[in-house]
């Protein structure tokens, strides 16, 4: 297990860390689970997220069937070409972000909205569950849409420090 943990100290002066973690384990379960990250990887691997200086909006989008890999990223949990649930959503963005979207897109058309954040605050960046479990069929779309305002002098683009941004879906998805 990796635990990341991000400290800000430009407002107020540093304090010991009072983090702590909490784990259960369990013999078995009902259904498998993991969370999925959902981002585009060519913002990651290739500093394709440009947000360039004095612009107000700012927006980045990314699209893909999760069937192309779900099957990978599950660890074989979720066979390939089968559906799966998801059941919590949650977006990643750091300071500059001011809004932020994610939604299944379905093969006929249709689309169903996971989470929508139409007024970024820096710390809601939990996951929220949903409602009722969405369903993704082998066909359909995740979708993820960030949007940022970066008025600053200086170009920022995809990074791990709160001055550089991210566009990060994560979703808790069993079969």
């Amino acid at each position: 297990m990796i635990l990341q943990l991000h400290y800000n100290t430009l407002t107020a002066p540093p304090e010991p860390d009072q983090s702590s973690v909490v784990l259960k384990i369990d013999e078995s379960v009902e259904k498998k689970a993991f969370v999925m990250p959902w981002a585009n990887p060519a913002w990651v691997a290739s500093q394709s997220m440009d947000i360039p200086a004095h612009s107000t909006d700012v927006s980045h989008s990314f699209e893909l069937k999760p069937s192309l890999f779900i099957s990978n990223a599950s660890g074989g949990a979720i066979p390939p070409g089968t559906p799966f649930m998801i059941h919590q959503a949650g977006l990643h963005m750091h300071t500059r972000g001011t809004r932020a979207r994610t939604e299944i897109r379905g093969a006929d058309g249709a689309t169903q909205c996971l989470l929508d954040i139409p007024s970024w605050n820096f710390h809601w960046q939990g996951s929220y569950a949903l409602e009722a479990p969405k369903t993704i069929q082998p066909d359909d779309n995740l979708y993820l849409e960030c949007h940022w305002d970066n008025t600053s002098p200086t170009d920022i683009n995809w990074g791990e420090g709160t001055g550089d941004e991210m566009c990060l879906g994560t979703f808790y998805v069993t079969q």
